[in-house]
C-alpha cells in the first residue's frame, strides 16, 4: 500500500513538472512572438517614414524585414507591392499585392493597387477584371463604376463601357457626366443619332444650363447638321441675349449658312461684351488679320478692335492687336498710335517697343524716336538693338559724338550676332564719317562689309565718302562698279559710280552713267548738279550752266549752286 501511494506521488510530480514544463514553453513561444510583432511594427514604421521621403529602396529594405517577422500580414504585404511599383518592378509588385488581397478580400485598396499596377503597364483588361471583382465583392463601391468604364474604353471596349455606364446610370440616376461620356462613346462608334438623343436628354433634364444647350448645338454644327443647331442657338440667344459663348457659336453657323451680316453682327456684339475674355477676342481677331490685306475684311476687323478697345480700355494688349491689324493694313501712323498707346499702359512688352521705333525710323519722327528710346533704355538696358534706334536718332538730331557713344556700347552688347554687329558697325562709319574721324570710318565700314560683303547700301555710301576725301580711290571705283553691276538702275548708285569716275577725271564715263541715272528717275538736285558738273568739265560750258539752272530748282543741290551760275564757274 505505501508502495502504491509513493508512486502516485511520483507521477503526479511527474505530470506536475511537464505542466510547469508546458507552461514555460507556450510562455516562451509567446515573448517570441511578440518581440516578433515588436520588431515588424518597428521596421514597418521606419519603411512608412521613408517610403513618405521617397526614400523607395531603403524603405523597401524595412518593409521586406518587417514581412519577415509578419509574413501572413496583408497590411505589410500591400506595402512591399506598392513600393515595388514605385520602383517600376512590376512583378514582384503584382505577386505581394496578390497575396495581400487574397488574404484580405474585404480590402478596397488591395483591389485598387492590383488595377493599378496593370494599369502602369497598360494591361487594361486585367485592370478591369480586378474592378469587376472589387464591385462582385463590395456591392456598396459604385463609385468605381466610372473606373471600370474608364478601363473599357483604353481597352477599346466600347459595348462594355456603354453596359458599365448604364449600371451607374441605373444605380446614380441621370448625370451630365454619364450622358456626357456616353454620348463620347456613341460619336467614336459613328452613331450619331444616339450622341444627340443623349445631348436631348441632358437639355431635357437641365434646361437652364446654357452649357449643354451649347454642347449639343455645337455637335450639330460640326456633324453639318446646321439648321437644327442654328435654331437651337436661335432660341438660347432670344432668351439669353448676354450668352455671349451661344453668340459665338451661332456668329459661326451663320457664316456657315452664307449669312454674313448676321455673323457679323452677333461678333459685334461680342466684342462690346467685357464677359468675354480678351484673349478669346484677340484669337478671333487673329483669324481676320490672316485675310489682311482686304479691303472689306479690314474696314470689319478694325470695327471690331474698336469694339474690343471700348470694352477693355485699360488692357494694352487691346491696342496692341488693333495696331498689329493696322500694321497689316498699311495704316503705320494709326498702328504707331495705338502701340504708343499700350506701352502707356503697360510698357513691359519689348517687342511693342520695336515696332514703335521701326515706324518712327521710317516716318522721320527723330523726337519721339529719341524720347522712346531712351524710356526703352531704362527698362531694357541690355538690349543691343535699342541702342541701335537712339543712335540713328542722335545722328539725325547730329549729336554725331553721342551717337558714336551709343552706336559703340550697342555693338558690345551684340555678342556673337554677327549680323548686328555688322548693322552696327555701318551706322559706325556713318557717325565717324560726320565727325571726320575718316580712318575710324573706314575701320567700321570695312568690318561691316567683312560680315555682309554684298551690303549694297555699305559699299556705296563707303566709296562715295571716300571720293569726297580723294582717298582710295581704285577701292571706291571698285565697290561702286560692284554696286553698279548688280544694280544697273539704281539712280542713286549709279551717281555714286558717276561720281567716282568724276575725281578720278573719267568724265566720259561718269557723263555716261549719269545720264542713266537721270534716265531712271533720277532728277534730283544731287544728280543734275553732278551732271552740270560733269558737263563742265567735258567743256560744254552753256549745257553745264542750265543743268545747274534745273538743279537750283530741285531738293538736293549744293551750296555752291547760286556762285555756279553767277559765275559760270565749277566751284567744289
Amino acid at each position: 500500500m505505501r508502495h502504491q501511494i509513493k508512486y502516485v506521488l511520483l507521477i503526479f510530480s511527474l505530470l506536475s513538472f511537464s505542466v510547469n514544463l508546458l507552461a514555460q514553453k507556450k510562455k516562451k513561444a509567446d515573448i517570441v512572438k511578440e518581440r516578433r510583432e515588436i520588431s515588424a511594427q518597428k521596421n514597418f514604421i521606419e519603411g512608412e517614414k521613408h517610403f513618405l521621403l521617397e526614400n523607395y529602396t531603403k524603405a523597401l529594405g524595412y518593409f521586406i524585414h518587417a514581412l519577415e517577422n509578419s509574413p501572413n500580414n496583408s497590411g505589410i504585404l500591400y506595402k512591399v507591392g506598392e513600393t515595388y511599383l514605385k520602383i517600376n518592378e512590376f512583378n514582384k509588385a503584382e505577386a505581394y499585392a496578390q497575396k495581400a488581397l487574397i488574404l484580405s478580400p474585404k480590402n478596397k485598396y488591395y483591389y485598387l493597387l492590383v488595377s493599378q499596377i496593370y494599369k502602369t503597364q497598360l494591361r487594361f483588361q486585367e485592370a478591369a477584371i480586378v474592378y469587376e471583382n472589387l464591385l462582385r465583392t463590395l456591392p456598396k463601391e459604385k463609385e468605381y463604376l466610372f473606373d471600370l468604364a474608364a478601363l473599357y474604353l483604353y481597352d477599346n471596349q466600347l459595348e462594355k463601357g456603354l453596359e458599365v455606364y448604364d449600371r451607374a446610370e441605373k444605380h446614380f440616376g441621370k448625370s451630365p457626366e454619364i450622358a456626357f461620356a456616353k454620348q463620347q462613346i456613341y460619336l467614336r462608334q459613328n452613331k450619331l443619332d444616339e450622341a444627340i438623343k443623349e445631348g436631348e436628354k441632358l437639355v431635357e433634364i437641365f434646361p437652364s444650363e446654357e452649357k449643354y444647350v451649347i454642347s449639343l448645338a455645337r455637335l450639330l454644327a460640326s456633324n453639318n447638321r446646321l439648321e437644327e443647331s442654328k435654331k437651337i442657338l436661335e432660341s438660347l440667344v432670344q432668351n439669353s441675349p448676354n450668352s455671349v459663348e451661344g453668340r459665338l457659336l451661332l456668329s459661326d453657323v451663320y457664316s456657315k449658312t452664307d449669312q454674313p451680316e448676321k455673323s457679323k453682327e452677333n461678333l459685334e456684339i461680342i466684342f462690346g461684351d467685357t464677359s468675354l475674355d480678351i484673349n478669346a477676342k484677340i484669337e478671333l481677331l487673329a483669324g481676320f488679320m490672316s485675310q489682311l490685306p482686304n479691303s472689306e475684311v479690314e474696314i470689319f476687323t478694325q470695327r471690331l478692335a474698336t469694339k474690343m478697345v471700348e470694352a477693355h480700355p485699360d488692357d494694352a494688349n487691346s491696342y496692341v492687336m488693333f495696331g498689329d491689324i493696322l500694321l497689316k493694313s498699311g495704316k503705320r501712323k494709326e498702328a504707331l498710335e495705338k502701340y504708343v498707346r499700350a506701352v502707356s499702359i503697360d510698357d513691359s512688352s519689348f517687342n511693342v517697343w520695336l515696332n514703335i521705333f521701326q515706324i518712327e525710323m521710317e516716318q522721320g519722327q527723330t523726337d519721339s524716336l529719341l524720347t522712346h528710346s531712351e524710356k526703352a533704355l531704362e527698362l531694357f538696358p541690355n538690349q543691343a538693338i535699342i541702342y541701335f534706334y537712339n543712335g540713328m536718332a542722335k545722328m539725325n538730331k547730329k549729336q554725331y559724338e553721342e551717337a558714336v557713344g551709343m552706336l559703340t556700347y550697342g555693338k558690345k552688347l551684340s555678342g556673337s550676332d554677327e549680323n548686328l554687329k555688322s548693322v552696327f558697325n555701318s551706322q559706325l562709319g556713318e557717325a565717324f564719317n560726320a565727325i571726320k574721324a575718316y580712318e575710324k570710318s573706314d575701320v567700321a565700314f570695312e568690318a561691316a562689309l567683312k560680315y555682309n560683303p554684298k551690303n549694297y547700301a555699305i559699299l556705296n555710301n563707303y566709296s562715295y565718302y571716300l571720293s569726297l576725301r580723294k582717298e582710295k580711290l581704285k577701292l571706291a571705283k571698285k565697290m561702286a562698279a560692284r554696286v553698279v553691276k548688280d544694280n544697273p538702275n539704281n539712280a542713286t548708285y549709279l551717281d555714286t559710280y558717276a561720281w567716282v569716275l568724276y575725281v578720278m577725271a573719267e568724265y566720259k564715263d561718269a557723263k555716261k552713267h549719269l545720264e542713266r541715272a537721270i534716265k531712271n528717275n533720277g532728277a534730283n538736285g544731287t544728280i543734275i548738279e553732278h551732271y552740270g558738273d560733269v558737263l563742265f568739265k567735258l567743256g560744254d560750258v552753256d549745257k553745264a550752266v542750265r543743268q545747274w539752272e534745273k538743279a537750283k530748282s530741285l531738293i538736293g543741290n549744293s551750296e555752291f549752286i547760286d556762285k555756279k551760275i553767277a559765275h559760270r564757274k565749277l566751284y567744289e
